[in-house]
């Protein structure tokens, strides 16, 4: 009995932590809504949401494309997490240090997953390689190998 109280009482945390609720597209910060304008024209917002830390009163965007890409932004607006879901995003938005990486050592590979994180940013390829690298651009590690075939079926 006493782990269930507990588990609940962590549920409860986690859910008063954070308020998510979805929004209008045109609901989006101004500077989000350019970004994805400039940077996904072929395809418009299919859902968006709003997260707000209970504690901070800080907010992160949530936005799915209709071509699956996903999109995270941080309250400043900036962007913390593209991720096309196999499909390759635009080569503007890879950060040139990353790019002229990828291009040396991976010449055949285009980029489907940029995630900044506090410290590192995770690249995924279209092969499935993740490939780790520093805030300052430079590539730290191989994260991950996976070697997606395809058939000529």
């Amino acid at each position: 009995m006493k782990n269930i109280v507990t588990i609940l009482l962590i549920a409860l945390s986690f859910t008063a932590n954070a308020q998510e609720q979805k929004i209008k597209p045109t609901d989006l910060p101004a500077d989000v809504f350019a970004f994805i304008q400039t940077n996904f024209k072929e395809t418009v917002i299919k859902t968006a949401s709003k997260e707000t830390k209970k504690k901070t009163g800080l907010s992160t965007y949530s936005v799915v494309l209709e071509n699956k890409t996903e999109l995270a932004f941080k309250d400043t607006g900036s962007w913390k997490k593209i991720d096309g879901k196999g499909t390759p995003i635009p080569v503007s938005l890879v950060p040139t240090p990353f790019w002229d990486y990828i291009k040396k050592n991976y010449p055949q590979q285009e980029v489907t997953k940029i995630d900044k994180g506090p410290e590192e940013i995770l690249v995924k390829l279209v092969n499935g390689t993740e490939l780790v690298f520093n805030i300052h651009g430079k590539f730290v590690r191989v994260q991950k190998v996976e070697v997606i075939e395809k058939s000529d079926k």
